[in-house]
Order: C-alpha cells, then sequence, then structure tokens
C-alpha cells in the first residue's frame, strides 16, 4: 500500500527533544516501510525519515510558544499550514490507498480512506468536534482512551510503541527518582518533587515548560530549585532521556487526569525502572 502519513506543524519527525507523538510516528513509518509499504510523510520541512518520501507542510517545527503573544502567533500560523497539507493531500489522492493522520482533521477527506490517530486526551470542549466528525475512522491509543468516547467510529486500539533495543536494561540503579513530563497541573511534577523530599531522596526533573503552566512554575517549583536534593535538568534528547531513566532508582508519574497513554511509563519499563503512578 502507498500510506500517506501525516503529521502536525509544531514538532518535526523525529523530534530532538519534547515530542512523544512525533517519535511513535517515526517508529510507525519504520514499521511499515520494513513490511514493504510506501509512505509519504507530509511533516516539518526538518523531518528526517530514512526511506520515505516528505513533503514539507512548512519550513521547520513551529513548537509552541513561550509566551501568550508568540502561542497565539504560532496557532494562526498552523491553522494555514493544516489547510495546505488538506490542499496536498487532495492533490494525492490518485497515488495514495489512505491516508493516516496525526493531528491533521481530516473532514474534507472523509469519503477518501482514512484513519485519525488519537493521541491526546478527550476534553469536554472538544466533544462537539468529535461529534461532527463520527465518519472518520480513529484509532485509540489505549482502551481507557476510548471508554472517554465510546461513539466514534474506531478502527481499533494501537498501542504506543518504540524500538526496545535503544534502552539499557540497568540491573544496579543510581540513587536518584527521575520526573519526566510537560511541567504543568496536569502532570503534577510539584508532587513527584514532595514525594522525592519527603523520602529524603536526589530527584531529577526533565521536560518541556510552555507558557500557559508559567504560573504553576512559579508557584510550585522554583521555590524548590535551591533545595540540593532537587535538580531540574530542563528540556532533554533521547539519548539524555535514556540516560536519566534507565539509571535511576524509581520513575515517577504523578498525572491528575486521564492519561490515555504514559510513553514514559513504557520508556522506563524497557530500562527495567519501575513507575509510582497515581491509579
Amino acid at each position: 500500500m502507498h500510506i500517506a502519513v501525516v503529521s502536525g506543524p509544531f514538532v518535526r519527525v523525529p523530534p530532538v527533544k519534547y515530542g512523544g507523538t512525533e517519535r511513535v510516528i517515526y517508529f510507525l513509518i519504520k514499521g511499515l516501510l520494513e513490511r514493504g509499504h510506501q509512505v509519504t510523510l507530509l511533516a516539518t520541512g526538518d523531518s528526517e525519515v530514512p526511506g520515505a518520501r516528505l513533503i514539507p507542510i512548512c519550513e521547520k517545527e513551529l513548537f509552541f510558544g513561550m509566551s501568550k503573544e508568540e502561542h497565539g502567533r504560532v496557532k494562526q500560523e498552523s491553522q494555514k499550514i493544516e489547510r495546505e497539507a488538506i490542499r496536498i493531500l487532495k492533490a494525492l489522492k490518485p497515488e495514495i490507498d489512505i491516508i493516516h493522520s496525526h493531528g491533521i482533521d481530516l473532514i474534507e477527506l472523509q469519503d477518501f480512506p482514512n484513519l485519525t490517530t488519537l493521541h491526546g486526551k478527550f476534553t469536554l470542549e472538544k466533544m462537539a468536534y468529535y461529534e461532527q466528525r463520527k465518519a472518520l475512522f480513529w484509532a485509540s491509543i489505549s482502551e481507557n482512551q476510548q471508554d472517554s468516547f465510546p461513539e466514534l467510529n474506531y478502527a481499533g486500539t494501537v498501542y504506543n510503541g518504540l524500538d526496545p533495543t535503544e534502552f539499557p536494561m540497568v540491573l544496579k540503579p543510581e540513587d536518584y527518582l527521575v520526573f519526566m513530563g510537560r511541567f504543568d497541573r496536569e502532570k503534577n511534577p510539584h508532587m513527584a518533587i514532595e514525594l522525592a523530599l519527603h523520602l529524603g531522596m536526589k530527584i531529577k526533573l526533565a521536560g518541556k515548560r510552555d507558557y500557559k503552566a508559567r504560573g504553576y512554575w512559579e508557584e510550585e517549583i522554583e521555590p524548590h530549585l535551591n533545595n540540593p536534593l532537587v535538580e531540574f535538568v530542563g528540556e532533554v534528547g533521547m539519548a539524555e532521556k535514556i540516560e536519566l531513566l534507565s539509571k535511576a532508582k524509581c520513575n515517577l508519574h504523578p498525572t491528575g487526569f486521564r492519561e490515555p497513554f504514559g510513553l514514559t511509563v513504557l520508556e522506563a519499563a524497557y530500562c527495567g525502572t519501575p513507575t509510582l503512578a497515581i491509579e
């Protein structure tokens, strides 16, 4: 088959640092190519997936913006890019068999073979959006995610996957805990810090910050950064992520929402690192 895989404009494929969805897209394409399929990737122009044809939807990744003004500009730009992606897909229809989207709205292509993978959570404000798109085909990334909106036209559940050979099994971890994820009130890294301090253990914090969590960062994270047990590493690339996760005594995952799939939990498991999470 000739499959058009569509990524969003915010992060390149594969990501240099933040971008779990884009890493999953990378390994999905790698698997499709290994099985003999032809893949055309619509993504940022700085994406690199050997073996796939790349059609840029923008010059380079937009990312998300570190201020409200910048985020607004990026959102407007992303809407223009999405319209361009739809135009490209319509032109590609004679040569492709199916479109697999990871964020671009396919409502204008619902009469063409299509699949959209749901990578995020369902929210009340998005319910009307999905109600209008019940004719599309959807893939959930967990049964838990599908249970949040069971009325969609699901083709099935496909759990996120990476390449486990990238992750070393460390049998003698170092004496620290790790938190890896966004620094906001959904991911609750302050709870990871509080647990580490209660136990008297060192904690290493890695992940993305953006403008939406500025108040949270100032209130909940900054007050702890002078503590010698707390080390903020920042946003890391894959090699640094593997180093942090594989040598940690435990991965802390205190999410405060119904997360469809915690990718860092899988990455920690590949290393043999246990995860402590909120049920």
